[in-house]
């Protein structure tokens, strides 16, 4: 009988041990993906703060670019517009200067692919940094389409009229003088022109508003990476 308990103390005692070296090595299994996840988070964060900024200027030239796209359309209701050469050249340049919003996501990317990502606890913080992807090409839309339009059809339109030159030479003076004036009546009088340039102030303004939306985005990401950093 001696013999039998003893047999099973020694069972008990292996399974014992056994279970411990199971939960020891859970426990520092969940620790390391926990400060795997931290240093992850603490890197998104650097990241989202530096998007943020970035994104603050596009919103600032898609707003200054809509505002100058009104201007000129208010030209054309104007049976006298008065406006001089170089505040028409102004206008042209902000309203067709695209601004690219490219953020970098080196870390969020890497988050994603190795798996990391899912070390993260926060359910909402995860999903958000899972579809940033997806939320910054929805915000990229009517840029991607003002590029497009601006391109394939403003470009040969505005040319007609405006020298290129004289509009981008205060940013690059080492372009040579054209020997071209701007034609302020012909642009006011040309109304192809006209329409692509309505088509180029609504998609400033939709620019401006996606901006917005992936501003809010990007803040309600670092709302949750604050409150799960303080966790």
């Amino acid at each position: 009988m001696k013999t039998y308990m003893k047999y099973v103390l020694e069972v008990i005692a292996i399974v014992i041990g056994i279970t411990l070296s199971f939960m020891v090595d859970e426990w520092r299994e969940n620790r390391e993906k926990h400060e795997a996840s931290i240093l992850l988070i603490r890197g998104i964060q650097e990241e989202m703060e530096y998007n943020k900024a970035q994104l603050q200027d596009a919103i600032e030239w898609y707003r200054r670019g809509r505002e100058a796209g009104l201007i000129i359309l208010s030209l054309y209701n104007e049976e006298n517009p008065d406006i001089s050469t170089d505040s028409l050249h102004v206008l042209v340049k902000l309203l067709e200067f695209n601004f690219t919003y490219d953020p970098i996501m080196g870390v969020l990317n890497s988050g994603i692919s190795s798996g990391q990502i899912n070390y993260i606890e926060n359910v909402e913080l995860r999903a958000q940094l899972g579809s940033f992807e997806n939320l910054l090409f929805d915000a990229n839309e009517s840029t991607t389409e003002f590029g497009e339009i601006r391109n394939r059809d403003y470009y040969p339109l505005i040319g007609n009229y405006v020298s290129g030159k004289s509009v981008w030479r205060t940013e690059f003076p080492e372009l040579p003088d054209t020997r071209f004036t701007t034609d302020i009546a012909g642009l006011l009088s040309d109304r192809q022109l006209e329409s692509v340039l309505t088509y180029l102030t609504i998609l400033k303004g939709q620019s401006l508003q996606e901006s917005l939306g992936l501003q809010e985005d990007i803040e309600r990401i670092l709302k949750l990476i604050s409150d799960e950093l303080a966790n």
